[in-house]
């Protein structure tokens, strides 16, 4: 695994569990949801860019964010 990927986990405090794991200033070059539900805001939230959001599930969210949904 490259160092510059760090996985940050799924539940109660994900969010801060990820900005912890942060680097380069806590700026966040792409987020990966494999989970569903909820982490689509959460990576906006980090300021990840839309384009660099994906995710397999939050069909709303993705579309109110302008992420990317598979599967």
């Amino acid at each position: 695994m490259s160092p510059d990927v760090i996985p940050g986990g799924y539940g109660q405090d994900a969010a801060e569990r990820i900005r912890q794991a942060g680097f380069r200033g806590g700026n966040f070059d792409a987020f990966i949801d494999t989970f569903g539900d909820g982490y689509v805001e959460q990576a906006a939230e980090l300021s990840v860019r839309p384009e660099r959001i994906g995710t397999i599930g939050g069909r709303r969210a993705t579309a109110r964010v302008g992420a990317r949904a598979y599967g």
